[in-house]
């Protein structure tokens, strides 16, 4: 994964077990690895200090963590072309996460950011020559998207996932939006939203994952056999979050008594994603 420009981002964690390149840009000057062991930031100053304390690090072959309150940007970090290990990010006054996802030929899907939520940020995801699925961008609220481009990505033919199809539904592209290039389902704008469409009246069938009654009024039943579902999330139709839950259990009930009626996705998340229409009466 390549991101231009890794600035911050507000209340999420990310835990990345794949190798995360942070600048799609040439860099004139030779990468040089340091800190097999890893390395942590719970302070500003140990983000602003980086450059002086790793003189020439560009390659952090170790794992990353930034958990600090009182960060604010991670502008410090912005000569890191490549981490090696897995990077957490668990800081609560951060603002803003530019998420470029590009040039990762390995890539299928995007599963690893399930618990991403919160970007205040724009999105753009090219170049992947095997991405397939947007799958584990599920959770992000698409109204904190500030922009988004989907481009040059042969095999990608799965964009219409919630913070997506919020998006697209809500917007026009401009500036540097932009959707094409992908497999079919996903070459265009108007692929997006006519997919988005459908999932939002059709079901996708999981064999072990239930919702019950549906249609349903004050109390629904969630049932998933085959995982522990870990947490939760009602989307209405326009892709914004309206209930999110976090649990620890195959099965439990959801008070939708605060729900008006209409039509609704239910995504729950464990060691995978499933997603249901439900429909409130």
């Amino acid at each position: 994964m390549k991101m231009n420009n890794l600035l911050s981002v507000k209340n999420i964690i990310i835990a990345i077990s794949t190798t995360l390149l942070l600048s799609h840009m040439a860099n004139a000057q030779c990468d040089e690895s340091c800190l097999p062991q890893g390395i942590g930031f719970f302070t500003q100053d140990d983000v602003d200090n980086f450059r002086n304390n790793y003189p020439g690090c560009t390659v952090i072959e170790g794992a990353v963590g930034i958990m600090g309150n009182e960060i604010t940007n991670l502008d410090g970090l912005s000569v890191l072309t490549e981490i090696e290990g897995d990077l957490q990010v668990s800081a609560s006054n951060l603002q803003n996460l530019h998420l470029t996802i590009s040039g990762c030929s390995t890539l299928t899907d995007l599963t690893a950011f399930s618990s991403l939520t919160a970007m205040n940020g724009s999105l753009f995801i090219a170049f992947n020559d095997n991405l397939e699925s947007l799958s584990g961008l599920d959770n992000i609220n698409y109204e904190d998207l500030s922009g988004l481009t989907i481009f040059s990505n042969p095999m990608l033919s799965q964009c219409a996932v919630n913070s997506v199809c919020g998006y697209v539904t809500n917007n026009t592209p401009t500036g540097s939006d932009g959707i094409g290039d992908n497999a079919a389902g996903c070459n265009s704008w108007d692929q997006v939203q006519e997919a988005c469409l459908e999932i939002s009246v059709c079901e996708n069938e999981f064999t072990s994952f239930s919702v019950y009654p549906n249609p349903g009024n004050n109390y629904i039943s969630i049932n998933n056999s085959d995982m522990e579902i870990n947490s939760l999330i009602i989307f209405d139709h326009n892709g914004n979050i309206v209930l999110e839950k976090l649990i620890s259990n195959t099965q439990f009930v959801v008070d939708i008594r605060g729900l008006s009626g209409g039509i609704y996705q239910v995504l729950i998340s464990g060691k995978g994603t499933a997603r249901k229409k439900l429909v409130i009466l």
